[in-house]
């Protein structure tokens, strides 16, 4: 058991100098300027990688909802018999934006928990990967300050030796060795120390899928564990090349205001010209819709003319204007036809089978509504002897309005006309 641990303590140096060296050897430069240049084009390059180290605490959970009941389940900090654990944690970071990155971490560790009779310790090596989200990067009021809040999420899997002892009298109970499997979630803050430099703290939660984790192997659940770190990074780059998780989405070069401005200017300067373009078409469509109400205007006059022609054509000549084919005269203030009047309507409209026009007309004498009357009468008279006698078609006889007629000769006045 002392052997595992001394050799995972050697790995864990091991690994502490190569990454200090390493990160020491990233900010070396030359004195000739061109070997310099090199070290900053290679730098700007390397601009979203980081790596980071983390000196840990450790902590067995004890919970029901994995495992069995509370006094089964073992955890950290229960008795004399536990300690307060810690691990180390050495990570390497690939930042995709100022929000989203990629994280790989190898962890070294050990645990102790305890119930009411027995207690536990182990030792396990672990690798991680997972999503590194820095939330506060998304927001606006967030430019240029130094404190970043980030979340990590992802999977694990490692190995653990785990041996499990006896309250009373410390004798050993059993011991478990085996892989594992599981995810994580952690939540944390980093300030920035210089533009390539930050401290961090955070905690995680750790579910490990192997109920033999805490050396108790009931093969009933999994064993979850807490830990919160604290630890410092280097991230590659420049004063001129920022690292990247020091970006915010709402500055440059994610949101350059001058740039976005002059962009703005442009989109204005095109939303005003087809504003322009848009006037002129309006203009264009309201002349075109003028010249088209013209058009109509002059078309429905057009129709208007023709239809009255038509109408006229088909109503015939205007028959008031030709000479009568027979006229009739009556007695003073009479409506009745005499015989000289019933053959001189035999004699010239016998035998007719074409539309008529039938005036009648009156003397002076007597008022115009009296007047009006007996011309009607008169006319009436001379369409019933047409139909009943000469049986000509009552709907080809129309009755138009005559006048008063000025003449020395009354009798003459007292007439109707058929044309």
């Amino acid at each position: 058991m002392l052997e595992k641990m001394n050799n995972k303590r050697i790995s864990l140096t091991l690994i502490t100098i190569f990454l200090f060296s390493f990160s020491l050897s990233a900010q070396d430069g030359s004195e000739a300027e061109s070997h310099q240049k090199q070290e900053l084009q290679a730098s700007s390059k390397l601009r979203g990688w980081s790596i980071g180290f983390r000196g840990i605490w450790l902590y067995d959970l004890e919970s029901t909802i994995y495992d069995g009941s509370i006094s089964e389940d073992p955890r950290g900090l229960n008795g004399d018999n536990t300690s307060f654990d810690l691990g180390f944690e050495a990570y390497v970071e690939k930042q995709f934006t100022p929000f989203i990155g990629l994280q790989a971490a190898y962890r070294l560790g050990s645990l102790s928990g305890a119930t009411s009779t027995e207690y536990y310790s182990n030792d396990f090596s672990e690798f991680r990967i997972g999503a590194s989200l820095i939330w506060s990067n998304l927001d606006p009021n967030h430019v240029n300050s130094k404190w970043n809040f980030y979340n990590d999420v992802g999977t694990m899997f490692g190995n653990f030796d785990a041996n499990r002892y006896l309250e009373f009298d410390d004798s050993e109970n059993g011991s478990v060795s085996d892989s594992y499997n599981g995810f994580y979630l952690s939540g944390g803050i980093m300030y920035e120390l210089a533009p390539s430099w930050r401290v961090e703290l955070d905690a995680a939660y750790n579910i490990v899928r192997n109920d033999g984790f805490d050396g108790f192997d009931y093969a009933t659940g999994w064993d979850p564990y807490l830990n919160v770190g604290i630890g410092i990074a280097y991230t590659f780059g420049n004063s001129e090349v920022p690292a990247m998780y020091a970006g915010n989405y709402y500055e440059a070069p994610y949101y350059d205001l001058a740039t976005t401005k002059a962009r703005v200017n442009e989109l204005e300067g095109r939303v005003s010209n087809l504003e322009a373009s848009s006037r002129r078409n309006e203009d264009k469509i309201d002349a075109v819709k003028t010249e088209n109400e013209k058009r109509d205007e002059a078309l429905a006059y057009a129709d208007a003319v023709l239809n009255e022609k038509i109408a006229q054509l088909e109503k015939g000549p205007d028959k008031s204007t030709l000479a009568p084919k027979a006229v009739v005269f009556f007695a003073f203030d009479s409506a009745q036809l005499s015989a000289e009047a019933k053959e001189e309507l035999l004699k010239n409209l016998a035998g007719l089978n074409e539309p008529l026009v039938i005036s009648a007309y009156t003397d002076q004498v007597g008022s115009e509504e009296y007047n009006a009357e007996l011309r009607e009468k008169r006319a009436q008279a001379v369409k019933d002897f047409l139909v009943q006698e000469l049986k000509i078609d009552a709907a080809s006889l129309r009755i138009v309005k005559g006048k008063d007629m000025e003449l020395k000769d009354q009798f003459l006045a007292r007439r109707v006309e058929v044309r």
